[in-house]
This record gives C-alpha cells, structure tokens and sequence, in this order.
C-alpha cells in the first residue's frame, strides 16, 4: 500500500485517508462496494430538484397553476421524508434492514 502523508490535526484528512486505505483493501480482497443507497440519495435529490424547478418555472401564471403547485409541494416533501428517512435510519444505524 502506498504511504499518505496527511496532517494528523485535521481530523477531515485523516478520517478520509483511513476510509480511502479500508476501502482499497477490502475491494482488494474480493469484496464489493455496494454504492446503492448513495444512488437512491442521489436520485431522490435531483427529482426533488427538478420538482423545485418546475414550480417556479412553469409557463403558467399563479392562479391557474395552483394544481401544479400542489402537486409540486407534496412530491418534495414525499422526496425530502423519504431521504430524511434514509439520513435517520439507514446512516445513524447501518445493520438495520429496510
């Protein structure tokens, strides 16, 4: 393994130096990276983006948008319990199952 040098005062660097050199060995031992759970993260965060978006950009003046708008508001929240979820259980609590 290749040696890093890092300021053992800032604790950042260190944590992803150590996550870096954990991640290399295991991979390099067989194992895979399961990347899923970021990919769901990602995806929920830009729907709820484009969702934002289409709020205040769609082409039709405010009172006559006001189902869009609706529409728009309970799709973010859905996104943002779900992703809060997520955050709370998933993360904090890693070996908990869905």
């Amino acid at each position: 393994m290749s040696e890093s040098k890092v300021n053992i005062y800032d604790h950042n660097a260190v944590k992803q130096i150590l996550d870096d050199h954990v991640v290399k060995i295991l991979t390099d031992s067989g194992y895979k990276e399961d990347t899923s759970l970021s990919n769901v993260k990602i995806v929920l965060g830009l729907i709820s983006c484009g969702v934002a978006a289409l709020s205040h950009y769609y082409p039709v003046p405010f009172p006559n948008n006001q189902l869009v708008l609706l529409v728009c508001v309970i799709s973010y929240s859905i996104c943002s319990l779900i992703l809060q979820y997520l955050s709370l259980i998933h993360i904090s609590e890693p070996t908990r199952l869905l």
